[in-house]
């Protein structure tokens, strides 16, 4: 699955999108699911605003999994980003075919994201404290610096690029699948 940069997507269907409904206050929330068209992308997708409310309640344990809500056979687990005080400021995922989705895989990933989020909280405190702004200046950057974090954990703290990029490149089993 591809998706290209700049795509919008609903956010009532994606991990990330739940994941920053969960972090609203309940009325912006209720306001956004009674006001939102819930188109069905799948079978999975979400249909009214009542299941899309107790998504988001479900959502405040600190994490949101979009279950082939979006696309068919795509699993995606998401984390927030909070800052020093504690307020969500974006949301961070992964996504994985759902046939090698499973409690093992789940709590992996979950362990990567926890220490990748804590490295955008990170960057983006150092951000705020120079009076840069959150991912201003040298965008790349940052994206690299939290891509490299990920994957550093993904790969149980390896070091080395080869295997660090046949993860990015190809996927876990080295055949892009």
């Amino acid at each position: 699955v591809t998706v290209p940069p700049g795509e919008i997507e609903p956010v009532y269907a994606t991990a990330m999108g739940k994941m920053i409904l969960s972090q609203m206050d309940y009325k912006k929330s209720l306001m956004y699911a009674e006001s939102v068209p819930l188109q069905k992308y799948t079978e999975k997708t979400i249909q009214t605003p009542k299941e899309l409310l107790e998504e988001i309640e479900i959502n405040k344990k600190g994490f949101a999994v979009d279950n082939e809500e979006f696309v068919d056979g795509l699993t995606c687990v998401a984390c927030p980003i909070r800052d020093f005080t504690g307020q969500t400021v974006g949301a961070m995922s992964v996504s994985l075919l759902t046939v090698r989705y499973n409690k093992e895989k789940h709590k992996t990933i979950l362990a990567a994201l926890s220490e990748a989020v804590q490295g955008a909280f990170t960057i983006w405190d150092i951000a705020e404290s120079t009076k840069k702004g959150p991912l201003k200046g040298n965008k790349a950057q940052c994206r690299d610096l939290l891509l490299r974090k990920f994957l550093h954990a993904q790969t149980g703290g390896e070091d080395d690029p080869a295997s660090t990029a046949g993860i990015l490149l190809s996927g876990e089993n080295g055949r892009g699948d």
